[in-house]
């Protein structure tokens, strides 16, 4: 999960049945390129990018990566100028 919280931290309740751990990451090392990579695999047939991030100790995949992927695609194409 990917989160803006801003008014800070505050109390966190974590779904321990779903969540091994917190990580507090800052976006602006997350959007670091060189801690970034995509890999294409095949499953059932179907070929899809998995996007990693090395985050210190931490390999960030799966749907957390996807997300974060989209995230920062979104976060470029609202700098991006206006196409006229």
């Amino acid at each position: 999960m990917v989160a803006y919280l801003p008014a800070g931290l505050g109390r966190l309740v974590l779904q321990e049945s779903e969540v091994d751990e917190l990580l507090i990451a800052s976006l602006e090392r997350l959007a670091d390129p060189s801690i970034a990579h995509t890999e294409q695999w095949t499953r059932n047939g179907l070929t899809r990018t998995v996007h990693f991030y090395d985050y210190d100790d931490y390999h960030i995949w799966g749907a957390t990566g996807r997300i974060l992927a989209s995230v920062f695609e979104l976060l470029k194409n609202a700098d991006a100028p206006p196409v006229s």
